[in-house]
């Protein structure tokens, strides 16, 4: 599908398939996380902490590690770079956060996979998520990339993609 399926896969599969009932995320994350986390919120499907912003768009990792302390097996989702503003977030230093605290950190790198090289180590997420127009790819196409181990219930029924997601791959799209 697109970025904002993929990150609703990510949201959903790994709410679903768990007993985890918190995100962390915040109001500088893309409509496509912000409005899904204030939806989730309203129907009473999870709660939603929402960081603290330090001035010049980071996100408070101060703030990040008491979240964590308060819910240790919560989603984290964050992007990478901003959308509008091009602010980075320090991903691997989140990502190290996290694993630490036992949660799972969703990593929405649309607006930076393809403009800095990922390095040896891969992505420093356990989910990724990206669309490819955003480096001459099709559009209406996305991707998630999920660390081995990371369990997803499937949002969509069927038996493709790994049982995650039903429907015939796009794979014209895709290549």
């Amino acid at each position: 599908g697109s970025g904002t399926e993929s990150i609703d896969l990510a949201f959903r599969g790994v709410l679903g398939a768990s007993d985890r009932d918190t995100l962390i995320t915040s109001k500088l994350e893309h409509a496509a996380v912000r409005d899904l986390a204030e939806h989730l919120q309203s129907t009473a499907k999870i709660n939603v902490r929402w960081l603290n912003i330090l001035e010049g768009g980071l996100i408070d990792l101060d703030d990040l590690d008491a979240a964590l302390a308060d819910h240790p097996r919560a989603l984290v989702s964050l992007q990478w770079a901003n959308n509008e503003t091009g602010v980075l977030q320090p991903a691997p230093e989140i990502h190290a956060r996290c694993q630490q605290a036992g949660a799972i950190y969703h990593c929405d790198a649309v607006q930076w996979i393809g403009k800095i090289p990922l390095g040896e180590a891969g992505p420093p997420a356990d989910l990724l998520t990206f669309s490819p127009h955003k480096f001459h790819g099709p559009k209406g196409i996305g991707a998630l990339i999920t660390r081995p181990g990371i369990r997803l219930r499937p949002t969509l029924q069927g038996t493709q993609e790994l049982g995650r997601r039903g429907g015939t791959e796009n794979v014209p799209g895709a290549l």
